[in-house]
C-alpha cells in the first residue's frame, strides 16, 4: 500500500508535527510521532480538506517505479485482451471456444481493481484506462444493434460484448474510493436499543437503523442512567459504505456499564461480569463519565481519594428501590475496597484487601452487594453471617462529613 511520510504533510501544511498526529487519531490513525513516521497516502484527500490545502496544477504525484511498471503492464495486457475477444465477435467464435479468452480477461480485470483499491495514487490512471475500454465496447455494441436488424448474427456477437462490458462496468463501481461525506453527532435520548442493532432517530424524521453486535432491548431500561452523562453518538456517513458508529471509548464503556446492569437485573452477575477485565479494558474517563453529576460529599470525597491505577465499579443494589452505589479503592499501607451508597443516609463499608487477592475480593463484595440476600446491610450492622472470604468489615456512619473524613484518611 502507498503511503506518505509524515515530514511531507508537515511541509505540505506548514503546520506541527503533534498538529497532524493528533488530526489523525480523531479519524482512527494512530502512528509515531516522529518525521519518518508513514501514513497511507489514501487519507491524503481528507487531509487536505481538514488543512485547507489546494493543490497547484503542476504538483506531481510521483508513483513508485515498481508499481507503475506493474500497472502498465497489465493495463497493456488487459488491451491486448480486449482486441482479441473483439476479433473473436467479428468473427462469430463467441461460444465455448471463447471461454479462455474471456477467463484471462476477468483476471487481468480482477487484478487492476484489486491495485486501484490498495493503491489509491493509481486509482485514477486505471479507471480512466477501463473507462475508454468501456466506451469502445458501447460503441461496438451500438454498431452491431443497427446491423441486428439485418442479420441475427449481429445481435449475438452484440450480447457477448455486453456482457464483457458489465463486468467493467462493476469492476469500476468497485474502484470507487469511500469517502466519509459527514460525521453528526446523535444524542443518547435519540437512540433505541434492540438486540443486535440500535435505532437513531435522525433530524429528517427517518429512523437510521445500524448493527451494533453489543446492543440488547432491555438496555432501554437503564437510559436514564446516563443520558444526560455522556458524550452524544458520532455516527459516520460515507459515499459508498454503509453509516457506521465511531467506536470510541466512552461508547464502548456505555456498552460495559449497561451490560452490567442488565446482567443484575437477571441475577447473573457472579457468573458472566469478570470485574478484572472490566477493569483492565475501562477507560480512565469512565469515572467522570458515569458517577451522577450531583455528587453527595461523601462520594466526592472518595471520587479524589481513589487509587489512579485502579476504576470505580459501579453497582446496583437491589432493595425496595433499586439503588446505585460504587466500589472504590483506596490506597493506604494496603490496599481498601470501599463500598459507598449514593445515599446519604447509608453508611460506609471498608474492606482491608491485606495479602489476598485484590481481584477474587472485589468480585465477592460485588456479587454480595448486587444479590438478592433480604438486609444484606442490616446483617453487616448485626454481626449476622456474611462470609465476604474472611475479611472483618469496618462501618463508617454518615453522622458527621468532617469526622467520616478523617476515619477514611485514618486508614493506613
Amino acid at each position: 500500500m502507498a503511503e506518505i511520510r509524515l515530514n511531507k504533510l508537515i511541509k505540505r501544511y506548514q503546520v506541527g508535527l503533534d498538529t497532524v498526529a493528533d488530526y489523525l487519531l480523531t479519524v482512527g490513525v494512530e502512528v509515531p510521532r516522529t518525521p519518518n513516521a508513514k501514513v497511507p497516502i489514501e487519507l491524503l484527500s481528507d487531509l487536505d480538506q481538514h488543512f485547507g490545502y489546494t493543490p497547484q496544477e503542476n504538483e506531481k504525484v510521483v508513483i513508485p517505479n515498481k508499481l507503475y511498471n506493474q500497472v502498465s503492464s497489465l493495463l497493456n495486457e488487459l488491451r491486448q485482451s480486449q482486441n482479441d475477444l473483439l476479433k473473436l465477435a467479428s468473427s462469430g467464435r463467441v461460444g465455448q471456444y471463447s471461454d479462455p479468452y474471456v477467463q484471462d480477461n476477468t483476471r487481468l480485470l480482477n487484478a487492476l481493481t484489486k491495485i486501484s483499491v490498495e493503491e489509491p495514487i493509481v486509482n485514477d490512471i486505471i479507471k480512466q484506462f477501463v473507462e475508454g475500454l468501456t466506451e469502445e465496447l458501447l460503441r461496438v455494441i451500438t454498431g452491431y444493434r443497427e446491423r441486428s436488424k439485418h442479420k441475427k448474427a449481429f445481435m449475438m456477437k452484440s450480447d457477448f460484448i455486453m456482457k464483457i462490458r458489465n463486468r467493467y462496468l462493476k469492476a469500476l463501481d468497485e474502484m470507487v474510493i469511500d469517502q466519509v461525506l459527514m460525521t453528526v453527532e446523535v444524542g443518547w435520548d435519540k437512540v433505541h436499543f434492540g438486540n443486535g442493532r440500535i435505532t437513531l432517530d435522525i433530524d429528517n424524521g427517518r429512523p437510521l437503523n445500524l448493527v451494533c453486535s453489543q446492543s440488547r432491548e432491555a438496555f432501554n431500561l437503564f437510559r436514564e442512567a446516563f443520558i444526560e452523562r455522556v458524550k452524544p453518538i458520532r455516527v459516520t456517513f460515507h459515499s459508498k459504505l454503509a453509516p457506521e458508529i465511531e467506536q470510541t471509548p466512552e461508547f464502548k464503556e456505555v456498552f460495559q456499564y449497561l451490560e452490567i446492569r442488565d446482567d443484575i437485573r437477571l441475577g447473573r452477575f457472579s457468573r458472566r461480569i469478570d470485574l478484572a477485565h472490566f477493569i483492565q479494558t475501562s477507560h480512565i474517563n469512565f469515572q467522570n463519565t458515569f458517577l451522577p453529576k450531583d455528587r453527595s460529599p461523601y462520594i466526592q470525597f472518595l471520587v479524589d481519594k481513589q487509587a489512579q491505577d485502579y476504576r470505580f465499579i459501579p453497582v446496583f443494589e437491589k432493595a425496595i428501590n433499586q439503588e446505585d452505589a460504587f466500589l472504590f479503592t483506596i490506597r493506604g499501607s494496603q490496599l481498601y475496597i470501599i463500598w459507598e451508597n449514593l445515599n446519604e443516609n447509608t453508611a460506609t463499608y471498608v474492606f482491608p484487601v491485606g495479602n489476598k487477592s485484590y481481584d477474587s475480593i472485589l468480585q465477592s463484595i460485588f456479587d454480595y452487594a448486587s444479590s438478592d440476600t433480604d438486609y444484606k446491610r442490616m446483617r453487616m450492622h448485626y454481626g449476622h453471617s456474611v462470609d465476604i472470604m474472611g475479611i472483618k468489615c469496618r462501618i463508617m456512619y454518615h453522622n458527621d462529613l468532617q469526622q467520616w473524613k478523617r476515619e477514611i484518611d485514618s486508614l493506613r
